[in-house]
């Protein structure tokens, strides 16, 4: 009898062993293949930006181009900038932030262009940021988190991204409080949300670049 209760506890835990091995594994691999994803999108966007600059460079480097531009170009907007969507509730004073793609209706707009459309068709948004890195517009709409895909938020120092939904972390960066800037770190200890994958990349290379 006590031989096979041995055997039945040797077998279980056998079991036990082998199943948290699997799952320890299948764990680690998944968070490895998260970090060489960002790795990987990372490094071609650099090699992107770099290709561009060396392309801009020549160009500039032209005698026509000078003398043709007779003045710097005013700033339009590309879909290279990064939209940040705030929604500002009246009812309780939170103002929160979004990452959303470009609205296609914004390209190749100045910043006057984007007021006056604004003013006439934005429903209550109003410009609260416009430079070549980034636009950021205020709307009086509530959020719903369901609506977007991550959660970019500090905590203990370190830039995490969740789920929507904060359900589990989607990773775990490298990147620190102090190597952001004042306003960015203060904007992240309440937390962006992000729509969608794409969004989130052009905004973590936004911060490393």
């Amino acid at each position: 009898m006590k031989k096979t209760v041995w055997i039945y506890l040797s077998c279980f835990c056998l079991l036990f062993f082998l199943f948290s091995a699997v799952y320890y594994f299948s764990y680690r691999n998944l968070e490895l293949e998260k970090q060489l994803e960002l790795a990987e999108y990372e490094s071609r966007r650099k090699a992107e930006t770099s290709e561009e600059h060396t392309q801009s460079s020549e160009e500039s480097s032209e005698p026509e181009s000078a003398a043709a531009a007779g003045g710097q170009e005013e700033l339009r907007i590309n879909d290279e900038m990064l939209y940040i969507a705030q929604s500002y509730n009246e009812a309780d004073g939170i103002l929160t932030e979004t990452i959303l793609p470009m609205p296609l209706d914004f390209l190749g707009m100045t910043r006057e262009e984007l007021v006056d459309y604004l003013k006439g068709n934005g429903g209550g948004k109003t410009l609260v940021s416009f430079s070549s890195a980034r636009l950021v517009v205020r709307s009086r709409e509530s959020v719903d988190p369901g609506n977007y895909r991550f959660l970019l938020i500090l905590e203990e120092g370190y830039l995490k991204i969740y789920y929507s939904d904060r359900s589990d972390v989607y990773m775990e960066t490298y990147i620190t409080e102090d190597e952001l800037p004042k306003d960015e770190a203060a904007v992240l200890k309440k937390g962006y949300y992000v729509k969608g994958v794409k969004e989130l990349y052009d905004y973590l290379e936004s911060l490393t670049s």
